[in-house]
């Protein structure tokens, strides 16, 4: 299975995997004791090529039984699951107990490949390619393990595996702090997206004074709290639930259904275009309005803020999701296990006293704000996707000989 590898250079081979190295040579004993302590790596420890993971200190008779793949000094493991993450790494120093799960393959070196060259070699995009051709699945695709031993692997000579491996390490470590600092930038310019607002906000309530919300909205109730089963159906009048309301926008997850009667029997929490819904369960105080979609539907356990000619709702969405309505919320609400928001509370919810006309500039000006933040993040994350590219395509070249490495020397 040679497909995916282009020509090699003189004096470099290519192997099976299976005898380019050793694969899966060690499986944890049945007869370990059960009050053994193990170092478990999951399933879910690995993606993109990284190991940053803190082991799961269990006792062997409480692990699951896939924790069985034992790990030494200079083993490479690979998902053979969802093989489409790239989920590969190194161990160049392992404790006696560190142990993996089942799901992974295990390559450890028998002198043939230089360890950290194993790990760049398999996390090369021709190895990857083949591992996702020759898996099985859709949803969760997976490669039997006698098959990935099949797999070619690219050998080249000693000294230039070792020199090719010094040489991504070095190279590949300065690609991940160019992408680490474009991903501190990112998470920087979501935070000033949200502080502008919160700023605009703070300052216009000391500027104008604020005013309890119930002053300026017509009414503000709750929707249905207790749901029969018999007011639900598989098509009918859609009713909002907590799940579908996020900070500044509705969804359709899981969106329920209750029926004609149902919805006319609690006319009172109808939702209308316009008006306003808040969660008041579990974490309070995400809002959103309600867009025609859902004008005329209805809603289960949220807050309704109708709409009102004082009110921009808009803007009014804008303020509720942010720190100083969050903040009342967060100090409004009940309850030690599980917090609730209670219609009481939404009515004596301070805003900022401005006038409509006002609310409007302000909603604009958070408006571009927000879209200029959102474009210098769209191009940071563009310059990572483009890094990471970079970084793939570093890996691929050196390691099948497609990139000459021989005068590069590692750093001491």
């Amino acid at each position: 299975m040679q497909e995916f590898l282009p020509t090699l250079p003189v004096a470099w081979t290519r192997s099976a995997l299976k005898r380019a190295c050793q694969l899966n040579p060690e499986v944890l004993p049945e007869t370990t004791a059960v009050d053994a302590e193990i170092d478990y790596v999951d399933i879910a420890a690995l993606e993109g090529g990284k190991a940053e993971f803190s082991p799961k200190t269990i006792l062997f008779g409480e692990a699951p039984s896939r924790a069985r793949r034992v790990l030494r000094s200079g083993d490479t493991i690979l998902s053979t699951v969802r093989t489409y993450l790239k989920a590969v790494a190194n161990f160049p120093v392992v404790k006696s107990n560190l142990v993996a799960s089942t799901g992974f393959a295990v390559a450890r070196p028998n002198g043939r490949m230089h360890p950290r060259f194993t790990y760049w070699a398999m996390l090369s995009e021709p190895f990857i390619e083949a591992v996702v051709a020759h898996s099985d699945g859709v949803s969760y695709p997976a490669i039997n393990p006698t098959v990935l031993g099949s797999l070619h692997v690219v050998v080249p000579p000693w000294a230039e595996q070792i020199r090719i491996a010094n040489f991504l390490d070095e190279q590949t470590a300065r690609i991940d702090a160019l992408i680490a600092e474009k991903e501190r930038l990112v998470e920087r310019l979501a935070e000033l997206e949200h502080s502008f607002g919160d700023e605009l906000f703070r300052r216009r309530a000391r500027e104008r004074g604020s005013v309890r919300l119930k002053y300026r909205s017509p009414q503000i109730t709750v929707g249905i709290v207790v749901t029969p089963a018999k007011y639900y159906v598989d098509a009918g009048i859609p009713s909002l639930r907590s799940l579908n309301v996020g900070q500044g926008e509705l969804n359709s997850e899981s969106l329920v259904f209750i029926s004609p009667e149902a919805n006319e029997l609690h006319s009172k929490s109808k939702i209308f275009e316009g008006d306003l819904v808040v969660v008041r369960s579990g974490k309070p105080g995400a809002a959103a309005v309600v867009t025609k979609e859902f004008d005329g539907g209805n809603c289960i356990d949220l807050v309704i803020i109708r709409r009102s000619s004082q009110l921009n709702s808009d803007w009014l969405r804008a303020y509720l999701n942010s720190a100083p309505a969050l903040e009342q919320v967060t100090d409004a609400s009940e309850g030690a296990i599980q917090q609730h928001f209670n219609v009481s509370s939404a009515r004596e919810l301070r805003i900022p006293d401005s006038p409509p006309n006002e609310q409007a500039l302000d909603l604009e000006r958070i408006n571009q704000k927000q879209m200029a933040l959102r474009k210098l993040a769209v191009h940071a994350v563009s310059h990572s996707d483009r890094l990471r590219e970079y970084r793939s395509s570093l890996v691929t070249a050196a390691v099948t000989g497609q990139l000459d490495v021989s005068r590069f020397e590692a750093k001491s």
